[in-house]
C-alpha cells in the first residue's frame, strides 16, 4: 500500500516535470520566433531610418 502511494507522487511529480520542461521549451522557441520577428522588422526599416538618422549627422 505504501509503495503504490509513493510510486503515485513519484509519477505525478514526474508528470509536472515534464510538463514544467515543455512550457520552459515553448518560451525559449516563442522567444526565438519573437527574436526572427525583430530582426525582419529591422532590415525592413532599416533604410527608412537609416535615412532618418542621417537627416540628424
Amino acid at each position: 500500500m505504501k509503495f503504490n502511494h509513493i510510486f503515485s507522487k513519484v509519477k505525478k511529480q514526474t508528470n509536472l516535470n515534464k510538463k514544467f520542461i515543455n512550457s520552459i521549451s515553448k518560451s525559449i522557441n516563442d522567444g526565438e520566433k519573437a527574436q526572427k520577428d525583430m530582426e525582419n522588422d529591422y532590415q525592413k526599416h532599416k533604410a527608412k531610418n537609416e535615412k532618418i538618422l542621417s537627416m540628424f549627422k
